[in-house]
Order: structure tokens, then C-alpha cells, then sequence
């Protein structure tokens, strides 16, 4: 999920926001926000009380690498797990 991006920094200079070669545009991370919100709905069904923040942390981490969605919801509760431990 490796995109061009279309945003610029506050002040304008045009210069693109990159995380360790990471860039992804404004469309691209709400339409992974959008997935991301889907399938944490399974996932909140059924967990126990827990930061939502932590779950969408992995999820689209896992994601970023390359994980398709099933995998990345896995690799997600399998880290809400690990923190409740």
C-alpha cells in the first residue's frame, strides 16, 4: 500500500509526509481508516473493554506490511492479547 502522496506540510512548502519511507495520501489513509473502523466492529463485539487506539495500531500496521484484512484483524487481536497479559 505504497502511495504517492497529495498532502503538504501546514505551512505549505509541498514536501511530502514520509514515516521510514512510508507515504501514503489523505484518500488512501481514510479509506484504511474506513477498513480499519469495519473491522474492529467484529472485533469490539466480542472483546473485552480495552483502548481502541491499540487495536487500530496493529491492525494497520499489520496491513502496511502487506497483511490482507483477515490476517491483519488476527495479527490485531492476537496484540490486544499480548497487552492484556
Amino acid at each position: 500500500m505504497k502511495c504517492s502522496t497529495t498532502y503538504a506540510f501546514p505551512d505549505g512548502d509541498g514536501i511530502p509526509y514520509d514515516r521510514g519511507g512510508f507515504v501514503m495520501d489523505v484518500t488512501a489513509l481514510a479509506a484504511l481508516l474506513q477498513e480499519t473502523a469495519e473491522h474492529h466492529g467484529f472485533y469490539e463485539a466480542t472483546a473485552p473493554e480495552h483502548d481502541w487506539w491499540d487495536w487500530y495500531a496493529a491492525y494497520m500496521t499489520a496491513r502496511e506490511h502487506g497483511r490482507a484484512p483477515d490476517e491483519a484483524a488476527a495479527d490485531a487481536a492476537l496484540h490486544m492479547d499480548a497487552l492484556r497479559r
